[in-house]
């Protein structure tokens, strides 16, 4: 079976991710270690809270260089939430952060007004549209996510 790891780095949502490859019947491993990572076959890197303080973290726990290295070896890298937005180069969540950059982009503060210029509650919680825009940046069948007041 894959070793499989699931990076601790003490702001992840650990429990949950670990549940769910359980339930889909693949073992984990919870690790803060690095030979750990840098030997997995796959890892998960999950999160929850500040991109900033998660940077933090991972830097004091020396765990950037072996997340960065085993992202370059082409295995399985699986980031969750704030996981996933580290994988960026930066984030301007209270201010301006740098991220792992293993992917190129900023991780940009959300409006606090829609298209409408309604104020928007955020972090935004709730049931969102998809609507089709004809004249979106993004190469994904032109859609656009936008927040609506039902």
């Amino acid at each position: 079976m894959k070793k499989v790891v699931i990076v601790d780095y003490g702001l992840g949502n650990l429990f949950s991710v670990q549940h769910a490859f359980l339930h889909l019947g693949q073992q984990t491993e919870v690790t803060s270690d690095k030979k750990n990572i840098e030997n997995a076959d796959a890892i998960i890197l999950p999160g929850v809270g500040a991109f900033g303080e998660a940077m933090k973290n991972l830097e004091a726990m020396d765990l950037v260089e072996p997340i960065k290295n085993f992202a370059t070896t082409g295995k399985p890298f699986l980031g969750v939430c704030l996981g996933m937005q580290l994988l960026f180069e930066e984030s301007e969540e209270f201010g301006t952060s740098k991220g792992l950059g293993i992917i190129e982009g900023t991780i940009k503060k959300f409006n606090h007004h829609n298209a409408q210029n309604n104020a928007v509650r955020v972090p935004q919680i709730a049931w969102n549209k998809i609507e089709k825009h004809a004249n979106s940046p993004h190469d994904w069948n032109n859609t656009v996510l936008k927040n609506v007041k039902e």
